[in-house]
């Protein structure tokens, strides 16, 4: 079993760790910027000028050309350097396919389709549009048919773009106290136990890389003599277990809780609609890992030399 004689953790006199209104305004423009440019990729009709990657399918009849098919291509359309079928994709949109019917004479070097016509599927795999996607109210309803206009939009940003500076800034808070407490306590580890949660660490870690490295189409197992992905579970395994010690031990000498029904409530400021509830899961997949992270920061207030509101506060004032 783990144990800890926890040093002092009452009045730290800690720095407030703070956002500036300028950067939250700043960071909500991009968000919107990339949300329209989410949208022009899928909506957007291709027009001349636009640079398409794409992926073509050649049959003659019913037999593959191997020849012909090619498994990326990038072309500029309406480009004299190309045939006037890849033309074709004006007026489509990314992940369309569209046809191409092209007769070859005795010159090519193909045999099997001299003096034939071959059919090509070409499939759209990204585009490059031309120009960037014009911000309006008109933009702002596409983008979510929730919202009346442009600002209305831009100011859902806002909300889940200072709900993520504010974890932050409570993070940040949280950690300036694990350290300082930390450098005045006693750990000791109980050595089984913790060579059974940095296997579980490095169990979820391979986990997690080899599902992304799956969707890349890589099965290399990169960790397997890879002493810096193991020492890194370690740390990050050892990290997170003082944290858990420091928060429950200052929780059960406080008599502080958070119950499911407060946690609940507190959850639903943050997961106003379905982007704010993308964001909050990004960071707290479950339930019980907020309601962990909300008694943290309640505990949190008790090491505070005065009263902790919230980082919203411009420092330049």
């Amino acid at each position: 079993m783990h144990t800890i004689e926890i040093g002092p953790y009452k009045g730290l006199g800690l720095t407030a760790v703070r956002y500036d209104n300028n950067d939250i305004e700043k960071s909500a423009l991009k968000a919107v910027l990339y949300a329209a440019m989410q949208w022009q990729q899928q909506h957007q009709p291709i027009k001349t000028g636009d640079k398409l990657t794409v992926r073509i399918d050649a049959r003659c009849g019913d037999r593959l050309i191997p020849e012909l098919c090619v498994s990326r291509l990038v072309y500029e359309v309406s480009s004299n350097r190309m045939l006037a079928a890849f033309n074709n994709a004006i007026g489509h949109v990314l992940n369309d396919s569209f046809d191409m019917h092209i007769n070859f004479d005795e010159q090519c070097p193909v045999a099997a389709v001299k003096n034939k016509t071959v059919d090509f599927i070409v499939t759209i795999d990204n585009v490059q549009f031309t120009t960037a996607p014009v911000l309006n109210n008109t933009l702002a309803r596409e983008i979510d048919p929730s919202v009346k206009n442009l600002a209305e939009l831009k100011n859902k940003f806002r909300k889940t773009v200072e709900a993520r500076y504010q974890r932050q800034a409570d993070e940040a808070h949280i950690n300036q106290i694990m350290t300082l407490i930390e450098n005045n306590s006693k750990i000791v580890f109980d050595q089984t136990k913790l060579d059974q949660s940095v296997d579980e660490s490095i169990s979820i870690a391979k986990g997690m890389a080899k599902r992304m490295l799956n969707s890349r189409g890589d099965t290399a197992d990169f960790w397997r003599e890879d002493s810096l992905f193991f020492e890194e579970c370690r740390n990050v395994t050892l990290t997170e277990l003082k944290i858990n010690l420091i928060f429950n031990e200052i929780a059960r000498l406080e008599n502080i809780s958070v119950s499911s029904e407060e946690a609940a409530v507190s959850m639903q400021r943050y997961m106003t609609d379905k982007q704010s509830t993308e964001e909050f899961r990004k960071n707290f997949p479950t339930d019980d890992s907020y309601r962990e992270f909300y008694c943290r920061k309640r505990s949190s207030t008790r090491c505070w030399n005065g009263i902790y509101n919230s980082a919203k506060q411009n420092p330049n004032k």
